[in-house]
């Protein structure tokens, strides 16, 4: 031939090409196109072929240029160019497709990061705005899904770390004289 033609739309042509390639899921090949260039966050094909790539669009969704997944549980995805992002200590999510995490969160459980749900809090400790706090000073509680700070003085003959749930007695060559 005495002359190169254009490569169409949807497929790409290398230096030296004597034959069409088609675009590869992921990327998008407008007429001329000598490779094919990578769907930039927010957007996707899932087909070969493509001129260009769709927009993720719907909020809730996440696209990384070969997918678009709907947002699972325990996350939230404030935007479609960016990974699905884990709850944070203290928030929840338990339905898919979601942009923002639950903070309804009842005093007397904790939700861990990344949670679907939140649970108990246990003895030892107690629990507001979602988190788990240490028994202050030398108090303890028995007493799970406490709500407020523990209760419990340390007896005599024993001591009591933060977050416990049970005195511990003072070991052999040790002593604990007051009621702290």
């Amino acid at each position: 031939g005495s002359k190169c033609t254009e490569c169409d739309p949807g497929n790409f042509c290398p230096i030296g090409s004597n034959s069409q390639i088609t675009c590869p899921v992921g990327h998008y090949c407008p007429a001329g196109s000598f490779a094919p260039s990578l769907c930039e966050p927010g957007t996707y094909t899932i087909t070969t072929g493509k001129i260009s790539c769709d927009k993720c669009g719907d909020t809730g969704y996440t696209c990384d240029g070969y997918t678009k997944t709907i947002c699972p549980v325990g996350h939230y995805c404030p935007s479609s160019a960016s990974p699905p992002v884990p709850c944070e200590e203290g928030k929840y999510q338990d339905l898919i497709g979601q942009t923002e995490c639950k903070t309804d969160v009842a005093d007397g459980f904790y939700c861990p990061p990344g949670a679907i749900e939140c649970h108990l809090c246990p003895a030892g400790q107690y629990c507001t705005g979602g988190r788990k706090r240490p028994c202050s000073g030398t108090k303890y509680s028995e007493e799970e899904g406490r709500k407020v700070d523990c209760d419990l003085d340390c007896p005599k003959g024993h001591y009591c770390p933060g977050s416990t749930s049970s005195p511990f007695p003072c070991p052999p060559g040790w002593y604990q004289d007051s009621i702290a």
